[in-house]
């Protein structure tokens, strides 16, 4: 039984062309039904059923075509070295290969090259898009990036994927460890530990010390300075009482707070800095300095308008409610928003607690313990509302209009009987507190917010939260008011201030220590410093871009990495031999030729495909070149070979003389190890399968195949 093998040629030329001009055979024309054709690019079989009239077939393995009938007249296929099959004139002497990743112009010259299909270039593959897992070619074998022409979509080639993956990785583990070192450097040592905070106010007419520890009120006693009826409270009389109590209320704060060691049980003093009256404010600042030196601890200045909110949220529980709040020297309706306390609206003139001590003293009502409270205590007995001006302007009021007219007719009414001092009292508390409830709504209707909280010394009036509540009740909304400890002015409502600010990292040198008198509640971000909101947000946003790195590294590493199919060298042209390899090595031509001896001793045949004989007896034999070979047509008629035994047929393609040539690669001498050539790795798969049915005895061919060390 003879042996049959395409040549191999090392000589091979960069295209091909396919076939002529039109003039073959005629019998290459027709193929019969059900018939196979091998792949001229990765030697699939592809089955013709319905298709034997197509000039080309598309291979369902590598998508590339290979032609089934001759090329019309006058043309000629040219395949280009990226394996795209061109088709052109026969007497066309250039041609350019349209695929985007290869554009390379072919030189045909005046010749007609001859020789089988080639496959890719050296340093050419296969690469299979991991979006439309279509197959197409790139030219290169370096790590990069290539596009799909199907989907127009990247894949990566190699280790691109990996390496840059890796370095995504590195790059995000970095940003998240800097991360975490900035969160923990800018993290005070306060928030760590216990934090214990004195708070000094005086910013009018009482002075207070407060003592708070991580939210819990430890101490806060306070002392009022009372003018005589009829008389407010002159700013320098107030210092003086101030500069009288001050170290009577510290010694008694930490005497109730059980403070032995004020230099390290405490770590920070928080005073007033405004706004307020100037006289009183001075006050509280020198006692803050000299306790601050005196201990060695950090100083804080907090807005008064700040700890009230501050109190008041952290005695009612309120989230991030609307406040109004209503003082001596200050009416306003706050919210916070965008990192700041933001003023929605506020008097235009005098503060509403301003308009009552006025109001008591145009009636000569006592100060102790407070105008506010015995003109509240009056109007409760109050049953006829007198008129006064209603001033609502947007989202603010003026209070002036109704205090003028109190001062020029109060005592007009009274003496006329028409009005009593209780009727009085009551118009007054009426009218101001419709304008602020109005407000007030109009504030909650347009931040969508369902929590009010009322704070400031007018908060303790309980007709005001009473007209509160039912506003809310009407919207659905929650009002929270503090007691009479924490609406008026205190020294641990600063303690507190104190405590949010030193755990933000807010202190200041004692150089630094002063006070003003004016001083807005949307005024104290920008006095706190930008660098504080730097050092918050920086590394919230820092650990954000790290987990959105890390995520777009795992999902790049998935949809990134492209599968090679594998990789073709052009240097090795083994296309349709019968050398069957799986981690084995050839020995050389002569073990090979008596290896064939052996084999087809036995009667059995090494098959370009397989297949019955009645498929393959006839002159069509071969789908790739419908030539018949006079020894297999007589094999193939001998009734003692079973369809079992045809395991392979190897066509006559190529040049024979090759094995002759002494410089054949596979002679004795030349030994080759042919595992080391990707294209063959689908081969050996065959031939690993072929060696496990015992085709042919395994003692027969230890000649030719060798199993690697």
């Amino acid at each position: 039984m003879s042996y049959y093998t395409e040549e191999i040629s090392r000589n091979e030329p960069e295209y091909i062309t396919e076939y002529g001009d039109g003039n073959e055979g005629a019998q290459r024309a027709q193929r019969p039904q059900g018939a196979t054709v091998v792949c001229r690019v990765c030697d699939a079989n592809i089955f013709l059923e319905g298709r034997s009239n197509q000039h080309v077939v598309k291979c369902h393995a590598c998508d590339e075509a290979t032609p089934i009938r001759p090329a019309p007249a006058g043309k000629k296929y040219v395949r280009c070295p990226c394996n795209c099959l061109l088709i052109c004139k026969a007497s066309s002497t250039r041609i350019a290969c349209p695929r985007n990743n290869c554009r390379r112009v072919i030189t045909l010259g005046q010749r007609d090259p001859s020789g089988s299909a080639i496959r890719a270039p050296t340093g050419s593959c296969r690469v299979s898009c991991v979006y439309c897992n279509e197959i197409f070619l790139f030219n290169t074998l370096t790590n990069a990036l290539a596009t799909c022409p199907h989907c127009r979509k990247f894949s990566s080639v190699g280790t691109f994927a990996r390496r840059r993956s890796i370095l995504l990785f590195i790059l995000a583990a970095i940003l998240a460890i800097f991360s975490v070192l900035v969160t923990i450097m800018t993290k005070p040592l306060p928030v760590l530990a216990m934090t214990c905070i004195l708070g000094i106010e005086g910013s009018a007419n009482k002075i207070g010390v407060g003592i708070i520890r991580n939210g819990q009120v430890l101490s806060n006693p306070r002392s009022t300075f009372n003018a005589p009826p009829g008389e407010g409270f002159r700013p320098t009389e107030t210092a003086i009482h101030h500069r009288q109590q001050v170290l009577r209320l510290i010694c008694d704060a930490l005497i109730i707070s059980n403070i032995h060691d004020p230099g390290t049980e405490i770590d920070g003093i928080a005073y007033t800095k405004g706004p307020g009256m100037g006289a009183p404010l001075q006050v509280g600042a020198i006692v803050a300095r000299t306790l601050a030196q005196a201990w060695k601890i950090p100083l804080i200045p907090v807005n008064h308008c700040i700890g009230h909110i501050e109190m008041g949220r952290l005695v009612t529980g309120a989230e991030n409610p609307v406040i109004l709040y209503v003082s001596g020297g200050n009416t306003q309706v706050i919210s916070y928003s965008n990192s700041r306390y933001r003023i929605f609206g506020e008097t235009i003139d005098i503060a509403v607690g301003n308009c009552l001590d006025r109001f008591a003293r145009v009636l000569k009502l006592p100060n102790n313990p407070s105008p506010g409270f015995n003109i509240e205590q009056k109007a409760k007995n109050g049953k006829k509302l007198f008129d006064l001006p209603y001033t609502v302007k947007g989202m603010d009021i003026s209070l002036s209009g109704i205090l003028s007219i109190m001062e020029k007719r109060a005592s007009e009414l009274i003496e006329s009987m028409e009005y009593t001092l209780e009727d009085l009292c009551f118009s007054l508390q009426e009218t101001v507190f419709a304008m602020l409830i109005e407000i007030t709504e109009r504030a909650m209707a347009h931040t969508g917010s369902s929590q009010l909280l009322i704070v400031g010394g007018v908060g303790c009036n309980l007709r005001l939260q009473e007209m509160a509540q039912s506003m809310c009740l009407e919207r659905g909304a929650h009002l929270y008011a503090t007691d009479e400890r924490f609406c008026i002015d205190n020294g641990a409502m600063i303690a507190r201030a104190g405590e949010l600010m030193l755990s933000a990292g807010l202190n200041i040198p004692i150089s630094k220590a002063t006070f003003t008198q004016r001083y807005r509640t949307d005024q104290v971000i920008g006095l706190m410093g930008y660098w504080v909101q730097l050092t918050a947000v920086f590394p919230i946003a820092m650990n954000i871009a790290s987990l959105l790195l890390v995520g777009i590294t795992i999902w790049k590493m998935r949809s990134m990495i492209a599968i090679c199919d594998r990789i073709v060298a052009n240097t090795h042209w083994l296309s349709r031999t019968a050398m069957f390899i799986k981690h084995y090595t050839a020995q050389g031509y002569d073990a090979f030729q008596q290896t064939l001896k052996e084999i087809g001793s036995g009667k059995r045949i090494i098959a370009l495909f397989t297949g019955s004989k009645e498929l393959l007896t006839g002159k069509s034999w071969c789908p790739d070149c419908v030539e018949a070979e006079p020894i297999i047509d007589k094999t193939l008629a001998d009734d003692s070979v079973k369809d079992s035994d045809i395991h392979f047929i190897t066509c006559f393609v190529g040049n024979r003389e090759t094995w002759k040539n002494p410089n054949c690669q596979f002679r004795t001498d030349k030994n080759i190890k042919l595992t080391c050539i990707p294209t063959l790795l689908e081969v050996g798969k065959k031939a690993k399968r072929l060696i496990e049915n015992q085709c042919a005895n395994e003692s027969l061919l230890k000649e030719f195949f060798l199993e690697d060390e």
